[in-house]
């Protein structure tokens, strides 16, 4: 009993020593653990953020004609079911007899922007539709081109040719100077003019073309034919005042004969009475030939600048007193006056004026050259 009761003490007195053992290696940590501060790091609460401010809303408004309204609604309103939900605007048309039709935008700037771009587009093309595309106008231009080519081809294949005779004293009237009057006449009728070479006369003139462009270029040069023969060289100013100076002269002329009979029956104061008339008819005379020379220059120089100088319906001393003129005024400028005296074809008594013309031009010095018989180009 003794022997048992020992052990059991010494079992006894050692269970204490175990405990603290093992609280001793609970306390200790081990290495291969981490620290549980570590492990676990304390997260920090976080901040209440602050609540975005709501974007500025705008309004816009677009005029649309009422014609274009429905390329905005579309079929059913759904154009602008589409575009009120592609930009997030709010898009309202209004309701009435308005034209334009104002179309009102709302919501953020950026939507507002967006629709009303988007609508504005669809106006501009209502108004200025493309309807063709790129290649659709590439191939509707070629059939264009095509279609020329063809009215073309059908206006040679049903050209006429026309003949018309020019007596050769008239040809430059035709050919004008350096053939410029031909040019102009081919380009306003459309028409081919051939002016025949050789020694005939008169003259064939062959006209090709189209029927409206054949009978429109023969029509002009008949015409300019017909001036030639008949030319109205004075206008109607000129030939009023021509006919005003004749008259004044057959009155001086009348009051010259009654003078004279006067003084023959020894009526010296009536003589001089009349005598005076004379010369009042004769101052009234020359009056009235001098506005004569200044309106037929106008009429035949009109709108031609002042370095051409046509002389035709003018008195040989009309003339020169005119170029005398004219050309000191041009003196030392240069360049070339076309001169035209004519070459006599409707003068009684022949060439008159152009051989002083010429007479002149030598004694300033002037280098000049006669083309056409009638023209004279002068070079300052």
């Amino acid at each position: 009993m003794g022997l048992c009761s020992s052990k059991q003490s010494d079992e006894v007195a050692k269970e204490p020593e175990v405990k603290e053992a093992e609280k001793v290696e609970e306390e200790v940590p081990k290495e291969d653990e981490p620290k549980k501060a570590e492990e676990e790091p304390v997260e920090k609460e976080e901040e209440p953020k602050e609540a975005e401010a709501e974007p500025t809303s705008e309004e816009e408004v677009v005029q649309c004609a009422k014609v274009w309204l429905g390329q905005i609604i579309g079929p059913g309103g759904s154009t602008l079911k589409e575009l009120q939900e592609s930009t997030g605007a709010n898009i309202d048309v209004a309701q009435g007899e308005e034209d334009p039709v104002p179309i009102t935008i709302t919501g953020s700037p950026g939507a507002v922007a967006d629709a009303k771009q988007k609508i504005e587009a669809i106006i501009k093309e209502a108004e200025n539709p493309d309807y063709e595309g790129e290649e659709g106008k590439k191939w509707r231009e070629e059939a264009d081109n095509c279609a020329k080519k063809a009215e073309e081809c059908a206006k040679e294949k049903d050209a006429l040719e026309e003949v018309v005779q020019c007596a050769k004293v008239w040809l430059g009237q035709i050919i004008g100077p350096g053939g410029s009057t031909l040019k102009e006449l081919q380009e306003s009728t459309g028409a081919n003019i051939d002016v025949a070479q050789g020694e005939e006369d008169p003259v064939p003139i062959t006209i090709t073309g189209s029927p409206g462009a054949v009978a429109d270029a023969k029509q002009k040069i008949e015409a300019i034919i017909k001036e030639a023969e008949n030319p109205d060289y004075e206008g109607e100013e000129g030939k009023k005042w021509r006919e005003e100076a004749d008259m004044c002269a057959k009155k001086a002329e009348e009051c010259a004969k009654e003078k004279d009979a006067l003084f023959d029956s020894g009526d010296k104061a009536g003589g001089h009475a009349k005598l005076d008339e004379v010369k009042e008819w004769q101052r009234k005379m020359h009056e009235a030939n001098d506005k004569a020379a200044e309106a037929i220059f106008d009429h035949r120089n009109a709108g031609k600048g002042d370095r051409y100088m046509d002389f035709h319906g003018l008195r040989k001393k009309e003339a020169m007193d005119i170029l005398e003129k004219k050309m000191a005024v041009l003196e030392g400028k240069g360049g070339e006056v076309e001169l035209i005296p004519g070459a006599g074809n409707h003068s009684s008594g022949g060439v008159v004026l152009k051989p002083a013309v010429i007479s002149f031009l030598k004694e300033k010095g002037l280098k000049f050259e006669e083309n056409n018989g009638g023209i004279i180009m002068v070079t300052l």
